[in-house]
């Protein structure tokens, strides 16, 4: 098993309701700039709803640069209330499957939510669901109490858990990598 984190690349601009907080200048597709981060920089950058009632924020993610079987995609979100207590949970797609809902203070936290397979198939997961023209939106959704609580999104990123394909070179239906002990590439020029 393998794993590889992908980060945002957009933000939705028809379903996003969380405001860009720290960069208000920012409109359009950028919101994903306030929370693509590889290190979380917390009140430095970061995207905010101020409701009580629901609010979302949905991304594409970036290319994860590998193939295989998808055995898990994991969210991760970093997030506070800034007031009060709130709530928040990932999105599978937009109008798709919930995670379960985490409990957040005025401290930043860092939340997960694993898919072992995609929740609004029950199928396992392909790269194609995670990238490209027809991959699915991926959301953080936040609520607060009727005190309004704003809910502070500061990181987000998806961490896919993979079984990489074999290397090498199939010889009756089976997978060589090495032959007389040496590593190949190419048999008789064919890979």
């Amino acid at each position: 098993m393998a794993t590889v984190k992908v980060y945002p690349i957009s933000s939705n601009d028809s379903v996003q309701q969380f405001n860009a907080a720290v960069n208000p200048t920012k409109t359009g597709n950028v919101h994903f700039e306030n929370f693509d981060e590889v290190t979380a920089d917390d009140d430095t950058s970061y995207v905010q709803c101020a409701t009580a009632t629901h609010s979302y924020e949905f991304s594409k993610f970036s290319d994860p640069g590998v193939t295989g079987t998808i055995t898990n995609v994991r969210f991760y979100f970093r997030l506070k209330h800034i007031t009060a207590t709130g709530y928040s949970r990932a999105i599978v797609g937009v109008g798709g499957a919930y995670g379960t809902t985490k409990t957040s203070t005025t401290s930043y936290q860092t939340f997960t939510q694993d898919f072992a397979v995609n929740p609004n198939t029950s199928s396992a997961w392909t790269f194609a669901d995670i990238y490209g023209a027809s991959s699915l939106w991926f959301g953080i959704e936040g609520w607060g109490s009727a005190t309004k609580a704003n809910n502070r999104l500061t990181q987000f990123y998806l961490e896919i858990t993979y079984t990489a394909p074999p290397v090498g070179i199939k010889m009756n239906g089976a997978v060589v990598s090495k032959l007389n002990g040496a590593t190949i590439s190419k048999l008789n020029g064919i890979a």
